[in-house]
């Protein structure tokens, strides 16, 4: 039996940002943090992609608010458990909140 997807979920707040101000920020920083982009979908405010986190594979999704100043972080995997999950959503937002706290 193939083990399933485990998954944490984390949602931002920023008020006064925009949702194409959080959504171009996230595609700008995120690679350069390591978080490849392989997808994204301007018009629904939806980023998807995937990295290694000690060799193992994460798949993470963002989707902003575009009715609102928030967005959510989703991160999965099939091998990593889900408190360390929320650890790498936690340092996504990291990257996101120092991004946006520039502009």
């Amino acid at each position: 039996m193939e083990p399933y997807l485990k998954g944490a979920h984390l949602k931002k707040k920023y008020p006064g940002k925009t949702d194409m101000e959080m959504y171009n920020i996230a595609l700008e920083v995120l690679p350069e943090a390591g978080y490849e982009v392989q997808k994204e979908k301007k018009l629904s405010g939806a980023i998807t992609g995937e990295c290694r986190y000690q060799g193992k594979q994460i798949f993470w999704g963002l989707l902003v608010n575009i009715l609102g100043s928030d967005l959510t972080i989703t991160v999965k995997s099939k091998s990593i458990d889900e408190d360390e999950l929320m650890e790498i959503a936690e340092s996504i937002g990291d990257v996101l909140d120092e991004a946006l706290k520039e502009t």
